[in-house]
């Protein structure tokens, strides 16, 4: 694993701010320490008991960016308000196609005759990577958070309203796709491969307030 991070910090009597940005490199056979349900969703003993699993294994691993940046500004705005923007940009998560063993499709040989289905009996179930592990990757996406507050006295305490706007610009990025190439059902479009299963949340206006004593 190589791991490259920057930060920048400042701060001002009527704003703050800091930036950082992460590169991170790793790559391996295992997302874990256990080693368990790397390839498919589901729960696996891992390459080492299932070969099938252990095709194309060793590679770019997932669930992580490769790079991050993260922008936070904070300061005093006029007539008494408070703002603050949380800006981030992240390169995707690395992916891999993978192919499931199950009883929809029949194996054939290099002769082209075709295996008997209990031949497989055993391995139902396992995933195998049908690429290097994690040759592609989902594209950048950006996320803009936006918070105004504003404070007012009244005799005992102090009340704070605030708003927060999340995802202000509305981003719609897909961060999660079918990755299994053989899901494919007639009436479920999501079941095609790479076909979305998850985007950024979508845009939230969220009010609140608290009291100060």
């Amino acid at each position: 694993m190589d791991q490259v991070s920057t930060s920048l910090r400042t701060e001002h009597l009527h704003w703050n701010g800091s930036l950082s940005m992460t590169y991170t490199r790793l790559r391996g056979n295992i997302g874990g320490l256990t080693g368990f349900g790397t390839t498919g969703s589901t729960f696996s003993a891992g390459a080492g008991v299932r070969p099938n699993e252990a095709l194309n294994f060793y590679g770019n691993l997932p669930n992580y960016p490769p790079f991050e940046a993260k922008l936070w500004v904070t300061g005093e705005m006029p007539w008494g308000f408070r703002g603050g923007m949380f800006a981030s940009l992240s390169v995707g998560n690395y992916f891999t196609p993978t192919f499931q063993i199950g009883p929809r499709f029949r194996f054939q040989a290099a002769d082209f005759t075709l295996h008997d289905d209990g031949l497989f009996s055993g391995v139902t179930g396992q995933t195998m990577l049908l690429e290097d592990r994690g040759n592609r990757n989902y594209p950048a996406h950006t996320n803009v958070d936006l918070r105004l507050e504003r404070g007012f006295s009244v005799p005992g305490f102090n009340v704070v309203v605030t708003g927060d706007l999340f995802n202000a610009f509305a981003s719609d990025a897909i961060v999660e796709r079918n990755l299994t190439i053989n899901d494919q059902a007639v009436l479920d479009p999501t079941s095609i491969f790479a076909a979305p299963r998850r985007r950024v949340n979508p845009i939230a206006l969220q009010l609140g307030m608290r009291i100060e004593f």
